[in-house]
C-alpha cells in the first residue's frame, strides 16, 4: 500500500470490514461523503456516530487546574494629583476598577477634591452606605499630634453631597487619640459614628456622635460619653436601633479578662431607658471576649458575633439580641459556634443573607498561615454551610482583614488584605452565593494591587448587586484614603478547557448561555505585549471558544479572557498552554458506523501540509479518493 508524505491510503483490512456488511449482490454500499469527511478526535480509536466536518474538537490536553491560574492584574485605573486643602501637602492618588461583570460604573472620572481626604498621613477609616448609592465615610486624620475623626459623604454620581463641606466634617477634634471606629444609619441620611478616644488617659473610653443628613454635628462637640469606665474600653461596634437611636457593644475590662458590654443610646445621645448608665454585660463567661461585629436584624436588635477564647484559642461565637439588649429568645445563652474546626479565628464581619439570618466572614488560621472563611447564619442561630464553614480564599500566602457586603441576591462580597505577590498587602474580593457556591476565579479577584499596603478596606452595597469600595493606601511613609466605585455584579466565566496539538490551541470557559457580552482573548507576544486573537461570544449552551492556530512546536504561550468597555480591557482569568511536538504521519483502523452505512478512519497528520484519503479494495482498486485539505497535525 502506498503510503507518502500528506496521502494515505486505507489498507484492505479496511475494505473487508465494509466487505462483511456488503449492501444486496455483494456488492459495497455507495461511499457518501460523510465517509470520506475527518474529525479531529481525542483518542486513537474514533467514535461511534455521526462523522462531522473537520474541526479542532481536542487532541493532546494540558489542563490548567483552576487554582493554579495566575492571578489578573488590576486595571491601569486613573490616577489623580491632589493637594490637601488644610497642609498644602501633596500626594498621588490611584483609584482602580475591578469589573467582575465586564462594566465599568460610567462616568466615573475622580477628581482632585473628591479624592484627597484629610492629610496624606490618614491611614483607617469606616463607610456606610447613605441609602441612595452613594456612602458617608469617616476617616482618622493625623494632620495634627494625635488622631482626629473626619467624614464626608460622597452621592451616587461621585460629588461631595450638598452642605458637606470638600474638607471633610470634623466629629471630634478632643485632645488624645480616637480611632478603632465603626458607624450606623441614623435612619434619616446621616450616620451615627463611635469610637475608642483617649482624651482621658492611656485607658480608651468609648464617644460617640451624629452627623445629619446635611453635613452637620448633631451632638455634643467632640462626642457623647457611651463609657467611660475607669478600665480600658476598646473595639467598640455599632446597629441602628430603627428609630434615630443605636445599640452599641465593645470589649471592656472591668472585670479583667476582656468582656462583652453594650449600651442602647437614643437619637438624642442619651441612654435610652431601662439600661444601667455603666452598661449591660452581654455573655457571661469568664474567659475573654474580642472583636465584637454587628448586624442590625430590621426589628431594632441584632446579630452579634466575637472571638471568644473559652476553648483556649480564639473560635467565633454569634447570639441575637433584642432592642432590650437582652439574648432572643431561642438563642443559646452564651451563643451559637460559627464554626468547629481547629485554628484561631478572627476579625468576624456581618452582612445581611436577606432571609432573616446573616453572612459571616473571618480569618482562620490554618497550619500556621491565616486565610478567609465564611459561615451562613440562619435566623434561628443555625449554620448552614457545614460545621466548618466553606471557604472564601486559601491561596497559599496569607490573607487578613476581611470586609463584606451583602450583594442583595441572598449572598455576599467579601474582601481582604492579600500578601500573595509579596510582603505588601493587596486587596481582593470574592462573591458567595446564597449556599457558599465562589462566583469568581477561586481564591478571588483583584481590587487594588498598587504598591505598598492597602488596609482598612471597607465594602458596603451600592442598591444595584455593586459595592462601594473605600480603603487606605499607603507607599513608603506616606498615605492616602481614596474611595473607588467597583461594579461586582454578575458571573465570570469559569475557565473548563485548555488544549495544545501541535497546530493549534483550543481555550473554552463557561458562562451562562443568556450572557451576551462580549469577550476577547488575548496571547503574550514578543516584548510582553499582549495582543487579541478573538472576539467570542457565549454559545447556546454558554461556552466561550477561543482557537489560536499561529502556535508552534515546544512553544509555551500564556492567554487571558478579557471583557473590553470603552479603552479598558477587565482582565477575567489568565491561562498557560505548552504546545506538543508532533506526532508521525500515520492511519488509524477503520470501523463500519451502520448508522450512516460509512466507514469512520481514524488517522494522524504530522505536518500542515495538504493530505489526501484514499480507500482501496482487496484487489487493489481505488474507490474513493478524498482531499482533506490542511487541517494541520493532530489527531482525527
Amino acid at each position: 500500500m502506498p503510503v507518502m508524505s500528506g496521502r494515505l491510503a486505507l489498507s484492505c483490512l479496511a475494505l473487508m470490514l465494509v466487505a462483511a456488511d456488503a449492501g444486496p449482490g455483494g456488492r459495497p454500499p455507495v461511499f457518501s461523503r460523510s465517509a470520506t469527511q475527518i474529525q479531529r478526535s481525542a483518542s486513537a480509536t474514533p467514535p461511534v456516530g455521526q462523522a462531522a466536518p473537520i474541526g479542532p474538537e481536542s487532541g493532546r490536553a494540558t489542563a490548567i487546574p483552576q487554582a493554579l491560574i495566575a492571578p489578573p492584574d488590576s486595571l491601569q485605573g486613573v490616577t489623580a494629583s491632589c493637594t490637601d486643602f488644610r497642609t498644602g501637602l501633596s500626594a498621588s492618588i490611584r483609584a482602580q476598577h475591578l469589573l467582575a461583570d465586564g462594566t465599568i460604573a460610567q462616568g466615573w472620572s475622580p477628581e482632585e477634591s473628591h479624592l484627597c481626604l484629610g492629610t496624606v498621613e490618614g491611614v483607617s477609616s469606616a463607610a456606610i452606605a447613605d441609602g441612595s448609592g452613594g456612602a458617608i465615610i469617616v476617616w482618622v486624620d493625623n494632620r495634627t499630634e494625635d488622631g482626629d475623626l473626619y467624614a464626608q459623604h460622597f452621592t451616587s454620581n461621585r460629588t461631595v453631597a450638598s452642605g458637606w463641606s470638600e474638607a471633610g466634617v470634623p466629629l471630634c477634634t478632643a485632645r488624645g487619640s480616637q480611632y478603632r471606629m465603626a458607624l450606623a444609619s441614623d435612619g434619616g441620611g446621616g450616620a451615627i459614628v463611635v469610637w475608642q478616644d483617649f482624651r482621658g488617659g492611656t485607658s480608651g473610653d468609648i464617644y460617640a456622635q451624629r452627623v445629619t443628613a446635611a453635613g452637620q454635628v448633631a451632638w455634643t462637640p467632640d462626642g457623647v460619653p457611651v463609657c467611660t469606665d475607669p478600665a480600658d474600653q476598646a473595639a467598640p461596634a455599632i446597629v441602628a436601633d430603627g428609630a434615630g437611636g443605636a445599640l452599641i457593644v465593645w470589649q471592656d475590662r472591668r472585670l479583667g479578662e476582656p468582656q462583652l458590654f453594650l449600651q442602647h443610646i437614643t437619637s438624642s445621645g442619651a441612654p435610652a431607658a431601662g439600661l444601667p448608665d455603666s452598661a449591660l454585660r452581654i455573655v457571661p463567661t469568664a474567659q475573654a471576649q474580642l472583636n465584637p461585629a454587628m448586624l442590625s436584624d430590621s426589628a431594632g436588635g441584632a446579630f452579634l458575633v466575637w472571638e471568644d477564647q473559652r476553648a483556649g484559642e480564639s473560635h467565633l461565637y454569634a447570639t441575637k439580641l433584642v432592642s432590650s439588649g437582652l439574648v432572643a429568645a431561642g438563642w443559646p445563652a452564651l451563643g451559637s459556634q460559627l464554626a468547629d474546626v481547629a485554628g484561631e479565628q478572627r476579625s468576624p464581619v456581618l452582612a445581611s443573607d436577606g432571609a432573616g439570618g446573616a453572612i459571616v466572614a473571618w480569618s482562620q488560621r490554618i497550619l500556621e498561615r491565616s486565610h478567609i472563611w465564611a459561615q451562613r447564619l440562619g435566623a434561628s442561630g443555625t449554620v448552614t454551610w457545614g460545621a466548618a464553614g466553606d471557604s472564601v480564599c486559601t491561596d497559599r500566602a496569607e490573607q487578613f482583614s476581611p470586609a463584606i457586603a451583602a450583594d442583595g441576591a441572598g449572598g455576599a462580597i467579601v474582601g481582604w488584605e492579600d500578601y500573595r505577590r509579596g510582603p505588601h498587602s493587596d486587596l481582593y474580593a470574592q462573591r458567595l452565593s446564597a449556599d457558599g457556591t465562589r462566583h469568581w476565579l477561586v481564591n478571588g479577584v483583584p481590587v487594588c494591587l498598587a504598591a505598598g499596603d492597602q488596609r482598612s478596606l471597607s465594602l458596603i452595597p451600592d442598591g444595584a448587586s455593586g459595592a462601594i469600595a473605600s480603603w487606605s493606601d499607603a507607599g513608603g511613609s506616606r498615605a492616602h484614603l481614596f474611595a473607588s466605585r467597583a461594579v461586582f455584579a454578575g458571573l465570570i466565566p469559569k475557565l473548563e478547557t485548555v488544549k495544545a496539538d501541535p497546530s493549534r490551541v483550543r481555550l473554552t470557559w463557561r458562562t451562562t448561555a443568556q450572557d451576551s457580552r462580549d469577550y476577547f482573548v488575548a496571547r503574550l507576544g514578543e516584548n510582553e505585549v499582549w495582543g487579541t486573537i478573538a472576539h467570542v461570544h457565549a454559545d447556546g449552551e454558554g461556552a466561550l471558544v477561543a482557537i489560536d492556530e499561529h502556535v508552534s512546536t515546544n512553544d509555551h504561550f500564556q492567554y487571558r479572557l478579557l471583557s473590553r468597555v470603552g479603552d479598558a480591557d477587565v482582565i477575567l482569568g489568565q491561562v498557560e498552554a505548552t504546545i506538543p511536538p508532533p506526532k508521525p504521519l500515520a492511519l488509524g483502523q477503520g470501523r463500519w458506523d451502520r448508522s450512516i452505512r460509512a466507514v469512520r478512519v481514524a488517522l494522524t497528520l504530522a505536518t500542515r501540509e495538504p493530505a489526501r484519503l484514499e480507500m482501496f479494495d482487496v484487489m487493489g482498486r481505488r474507490l474513493v479518493s478524498q482531499d482533506l485539505g490542511t487541517p494541520g497535525p493532530g489527531d482525527y
